[in-house]
């Protein structure tokens, strides 16, 4: 230990113990002043030092050695933690980047696409797929998205042709690798198209169906919402063809509709679309990575993938109203229709001078389903005596199917049954949810 004049120490002679100050130290000799003010002299020989404190001056300068030395390290540790996290970051980015789904859009038309023209004064489609994406930027946070121009029109202008068209596209997509589908298009139409898609391809991931009620250059278009909510669904396990759209007029959620349950119930409004009959598949936050689900659905990988696009185009959808001429029916048949949806009242009913005329096309094997204009509710053919005479004549009801997708399952199974009874009998079945056993209290 080294003893130098000014240190606190504490010296052994004798098993006695003395403490001190150092106030002399020779090569021999130690001087100290210990408690009570004494002063006293030991030889080196004589004596063991147990213990040596450091000066004021030893420990304010080992103490701010140290505080150098703490803070370097803590300056290291902290540039280290920097680079662990930022390294943590670039592997999270890469696993995510690795992780994520490959979601394909397939760009339509409609007025998601649309912008304003100052020479006529209306909206046209003219935005891309490619431009939409570069719109929305936010879309690759949650996908490897690839964008493919299929149309650009609206959606009244959308015929048969076109959905088989995309249902072939939209099949491609999926064999070559999508993990999911967004299909952008119009609304007005839209329940048609979805519900078509639905019976063409039977899916085995997400195919979602989007659009919006204002132009994308307007100010507050519910374009950006809807497709961001569009491609959570595209990559959740939801293997359906569904509708995404907004759940109410602000921008909080958007709904998941099934296509054959879901109409178009207003005109302009955000929330235009309701699903009918049954409950939505789910809600899907807009500012969250959230999907709450409300009823049951098809997850992804349960069922094969399948395309089936042969479709009758010859079938009609005639309104019943009171006063309507029978004779409407006899001119689809002498066309040579093969089908007819009569969207009749209440629960499918119409005036008795319509039977025989629908009985006559029967015969001619056409098929006639019959339809409710009430939209909620059912068809059914055996509480009153008009249902019993429509069911005689061979006029098939479909329980609560909406006409929309009536007609466009009418023209998919006369494409793919064999015969009338075949045909018939698939009306009557369950393919994709678009018949519900159970309905809501509305």
């Amino acid at each position: 230990m080294e003893i130098t004049t000014g240190k606190f120490i504490k010296v052994e002679k004798d098993g006695a113990f003395f403490e001190g100050n150092v106030i002399k130290e020779t090569d021999d000799e130690i001087t100290m002043k210990i408690d009570g003010g004494y002063i006293v002299g030991f030889n080196k020989e004589n004596i063991k030092v147990v213990e040596v404190e450091k000066t004021k001056e030893e420990v304010k300068i080992e103490e701010e050695k140290k505080e150098v030395k703490d803070e370097k390290k803590e300056e290291n540790e902290k540039k280290e933690k920097v680079k662990e996290e930022k390294k943590g970051e670039e592997e999270k980015k890469e696993k995510r980047e690795w992780e994520k789904k490959n979601v394909s859009i397939l760009a339509v038309g409609g007025t998601i696409a649309c912008t304003y023209d100052e020479k006529t004064y209306t909206a046209s489609p003219a935005v891309t797929a490619d431009e939409m994406l570069a719109d929305i930027p936010e879309l690759k946070n949650y996908a490897n998205i690839n964008t493919r121009q299929v149309d650009n029109i609206l959606s009244e202008n959308m015929k048969p042709k076109h959905w088989i068209n995309l249902a072939k596209i939209i099949y491609e997509e999926i064999k070559s690798g999508a993990d999911g589908i967004i299909v952008t298009c119009g609304t007005d139409t839209l329940s048609y198209v979805a519900s078509a898609i639905s019976f063409m391809v039977k899916t085995s991931v997400p195919i979602v169906f989007t659009g919006s009620q204002k132009n994308a250059d307007r100010p507050g278009s519910d374009n950006h919402m809807n497709l961001i909510c569009s491609v959570k669904v595209a990559t959740s396990d939801i293997a359906e063809s569904v509708v995404v759209m907004h759940g109410t007029v602000s921008d909080d959620y958007c709904e998941i509709h099934r296509a054959t349950k879901v109409r178009k119930m207003h005109s302009s409004r955000r929330d235009a679309f309701k699903s009918i009959n049954a409950k939505p598949i789910g809600e899907v936050e807009y500012k969250k990575d959230e999907i709450r689900i409300l009823s049951d659905y098809v997850k992804r990988g349960e069922i094969e993938l399948k395309l089936k696009p042969d479709f009758v185009e010859k079938c009609a959808l005639i309104k019943f109203f009171p006063g309507s001429d029978p004779k409407i029916i006899d001119f689809y048949v002498d066309e040579g229709y093969y089908g007819l949806v009569i969207e009749g009242v209440g629960m499918g009913h119409v005036s008795d001078d319509w039977i025989s005329h629908l009985k006559r096309a029967c015969d001619k094997n056409v098929l006639v389903v019959i339809t409710t204009q009430t939209i909620y509710g059912k068809t059914n053919q055996v509480v009153y005596e008009t249902g019993r005479k429509l069911s005689e004549a061979g006029v098939v009801g479909v329980e609560d199917m909406t006409s929309e997708t009536a007609l466009v399952k009418l023209m998919w199974v006369l494409g793919n049954c064999g015969n009338l009874r075949c045909a018939k009998h698939t009306m009557k079945k369950n393919l994709r949810g678009e018949i519900e056993k159970r309905h809501l209290i509305v």
